[in-house]
Order: structure tokens, then sequence, then C-alpha cells
């Protein structure tokens, strides 16, 4: 893929997924996740780890992948809607395939690069400038930021009080960062656009009114219910697949600790340093249920289970999809 920098500036060039694999970045970023994984591994007992996995009722599994592959033409529609507010009227098959493989390169690429392949994707196949398309992601991602923190703050205090742990208190605290840096920046923009524009070159000023359309344009308080809505259920899908995991394994867990583990496992998979925060999630999934008192294997073999379904499959399925895809 080339570098995100040109993909602003030209839009011309070709994505090459399989060069953006090869990339040092890319490289180092499944070095990191094989460490983090290989010390989680060192942690367990292998062997009683895959025999808990082997022992695993198959019907809760496929209700697990059934509710979470349900979701994604949920998220497809909640863009579509944002994309209509911006005069782009496209079929929800292909949005939704484009949101499919624009995620599908999340879990290859580190820095969430994905995010500005769906840019591209739209801007190649419908002509529709990519600074208008990041300006509807960015709105959904705050929707999905603003969702998942609060509820993530709601569980966490559900299920410790007072006594957070401190390693997650920072995670949570880092998705508080991440909210509070994207509103500034956004409020920033729009009320400095124009002296912003005046100090960049003069090729960027489309790209920054563009960007800006998208971003003020794609939701209205008249939509405000419908994203919010189609925001919660792709995140009820999310935790009903950890909650199917559990009692696949036969496994009583409190339903806001599942709430709880299945948002802090989405906001780790928004870390920019490795593909949907690979290891990250797999070691914090794992950790708190420890912490909570379920044993170490037991423990692994939900994160392993679920991340199989979550992360493994997609990247499965993404493949073909990418390959036999007429819009990548």
């Amino acid at each position: 893929m080339i570098e995100k920098r040109r993909l602003v500036s030209s839009m011309d060039g070709k994505i090459d997924l399989l060069k953006r694999l090869k990339s040092k970045k890319t490289i180092l970023s499944f070095l990191v996740s094989i460490i983090v994984l290989y010390i989680l591994a060192t942690i367990i007992d292998v062997g009683k780890t895959i025999s808990i996995i082997k022992s695993a009722n198959i019907f809760y599994l496929i209700l697990a992948f059934i509710v979470y592959y349900a979701s994604v033409p949920i998220r497809g529609y909640r863009w579509k809607l944002l994309l209509e507010n911006v005069n782009f009227k496209g079929k929800l098959k292909d949005i939704t395939e484009i949101w499919f493989l624009a995620y599908f390169v999340n879990c290859l690429v580190p820095a969430k690069l994905g995010d500005v392949y769906r840019g591209y994707l739209v801007r190649k196949n419908y002509k529709i400038t990519i600074s208008r398309v990041l300006g509807t992601v960015v709105v959904e991602r705050l929707a999905d930021i603003i969702f998942l923190i609060v509820m993530l703050s709601i569980s966490g205090i559900m299920v410790f009080g007072s006594m957070i742990p401190q390693n997650i208190l920072v995670s949570i605290e880092y998705g508080y960062a991440i909210l509070l840096i994207a509103l500034l920046s956004l409020v920033f923009l729009n009320r400095q656009r124009e002296r912003i524009i005046s100090f960049l070159p003069a090729k960027f000023e489309t790209a920054i009114r563009e960007f800006e359309h998208g971003l003020s344009k794609s939701i209205g308080f008249k939509e405000l219910p419908a994203l919010g809505s189609l925001t919660l259920i792709g995140w009820i899908s999310d935790i009903l697949r950890l909650y199917f995991v559990t009692l696949a394994l036969g496994l009583t867990v409190p339903l806001h600790l599942i709430i709880f583990i299945g948002l802090l496992a989405s906001l780790l998979s928004s870390i920019p340093l490795t593909p949907s925060g690979l290891g990250a999630v797999e070691f914090a999934v794992a950790g708190v249920l420890v912490f909570m008192g379920y044993g170490v294997n037991v423990s692994a073999s939900v994160a392993i289970l679920d991340r199989l379904i979550s992360y493994v499959s997609f990247l499965i399925i993404g493949s073909v999809v990418y390959w036999r895809s007429g819009l990548k």
C-alpha cells in the first residue's frame, strides 16, 4: 500500500496491500503481537487450554459466529445513512462490502489504515472525494467511541466498584483521551478552518473543505436516534458473541462482566500499534477473567475462542471477499 501521506495528497495511485504487508511497520507490529502472545502462552498450560477449547459446545460457537457477522450489514447500513447526507447514493450491498474490506485491512495493518482505505475505495469506485468520505468515517468512529467509553465506565463500576485495577483504569482513560482529542480537534477545525487553509498549499484547500462538509453534513438531529440505535445494536452483537463463547465453555459469567470485557476488548482493538489490537486484546480478556477468579487456562480459552471468531475468521473470510471483490 502506498504511504498514507501520498494517499491523502494524490488519490490516483494504486493501493498495493501486499506491499503494505511487507512494510517494516507492519512486520514490526506483528512482532509486537507475537511477543505479547508468547508471554501469554508461557503463563498458561497450553495442553490444558487446548483440551478446554476442544470441549467447547459447537452450537454456542456457531451462535457466536452468526451474531457477530449479522452486525456487518447493520454497520454497513449505518454508514450508508451518513453517506446519503453528503449526497452519495449507493447500494447497501456495495457500501457494506467496502466497510467489510476496510475492516479486513485493519486486521492486517496497523494505524487503522483501513479507514483511509475505505475512503479510497469509495473515491475509486464512485468518484466522490476521499476527504468527504473520511468526514463520515470520523462521525461513525465518534459514535462508537462515545458509546464505548460511557458503557465501559458504567460496567467497570458495576464490576469493580471503586477498586478498578490500574491497568484497566489506564485503558479507560485512553478511551476518554481519544474522545477528548477528537472533539477538540473538530472544534478547532470548525473555528479555525480559514486560518488553517491560509497556512497550507492551495491544493489542500479543497480537501479540507470537503472533509469539513462530510463531517458537518453527515449527521443531523433527526438522524441521531437512528445512528444511536444502529450503534447500540452493533455493540450488542459484540457482547453477545462473547456471551455465547462463555456458554460454549460452560461458564457462568455475570452479564455486566461480559459487557465490560467485550467493550474493553473493542477499545483495545483500536490501539494503532498492532493490527486490530492483536496481542493486547487477548491479554486483556484473559487478564480480567483471571482477576475475577476464573482459572488461567479457562480465561485463556475464552480469549482464544473469541478471537478465533472476531479476528481469525475475519482474516479468512476477508481474504476471500478481497480477492473476489470488484470494488477493491
